[in-house]
């Protein structure tokens, strides 16, 4: 018994992780009948909860059995998203490849320039978001609440960035041999004329100038929540507690 678990004073019931399955059928009946869409939390929870538990026994997305930690939240908006069905699913998708007169790209290329060796290429994109990033803490303050496992765990779990928010590109037709990808002048890999040629993704690529762009967001964002939104919802809390 861990002797400083915040909640060591309550019982809870061996029975409480089937109540919600059967709580979450609940809800899809009665999501179903008023016309209302749904997102199912519980299986994707236990699923990634089981899955870990095979290297990791101890493993919980919900460490004080209560409050989901940073990287249960994050599975819970990934779930949200995912199971709505959003309307884009990828940042951008950058492709050059040799044709049969010239150099085809996506609509969205402009500037394409390759050269007569094959062994450079230079073209101007601009993509219509930034890539899904998360700060690797969820607060910079000390808080009451666990802050293990991180957000980052639930990111790589779900396989999100691929999935939600891809960035790829693709350049087929280039000599053998290694390239430098530089984006706005910043070299953010090398990679050789096979993989160029397949696809390489860069939405986890922490080198490239819009994932530090996302990050600065994301980090303003974990700022706002310190400063003014976990306060207030703490004033609130106590107000309702002297009912």
């Amino acid at each position: 018994e861990n002797p400083e678990y915040r909640f060591r004073n309550r019982s809870f019931s061996g029975q409480y992780n089937a109540l919600l399955a059967f709580y979450g059928g609940w809800l899809r009946e009665r999501a179903g009948e008023r016309g209302l869409p749904f997102a199912d939390q519980w299986a994707p929870m236990n699923e990634h909860t089981f899955v870990q538990r095979r290297s990791e026994p101890d493993f919980s997305l919900v460490p004080d059995a209560i409050h989901p930690a940073p990287a249960g939240h994050f599975l819970m908006a990934f779930e949200l998203l995912s199971q709505v069905n959003p309307d884009r699913k990828s940042v951008s998708s950058i492709s050059v490849v040799p044709g049969a007169k010239d150099w085809r790209t996506s609509p969205e290329v402009s500037n394409l320039v390759v050269s007569d060796a094959k062994d450079h290429v230079t073209l101007t994109h601009l993509a219509k978001s930034l890539p899904w990033v998360v700060p690797s803490k969820a607060w910079k303050v000390d808080g009451k609440w666990d802050a293990e496992p991180d957000a980052t765990v639930g990111y790589r779990m779900t396989v999100a960035g691929h999935k939600l928010s891809n960035e790829r590109i693709k350049v087929a037709g280039l000599i053998p041999g290694n390239y430098e990808l530089k984006i706005d002048g910043e070299n953010v890999g090398t990679f050789s004329h096979l993989a160029l040629s397949s696809k390489v993704e860069l939405q986890s690529n922490e080198k490239t100038p819009q994932y530090q762009q996302a990050l600065a967001v994301a980090e303003l964002n974990r700022e706002r929540n310190d400063v003014a939104i976990r306060p207030l919802r703490d004033a609130w809390a106590g107000i309702k507690g002297l009912r």
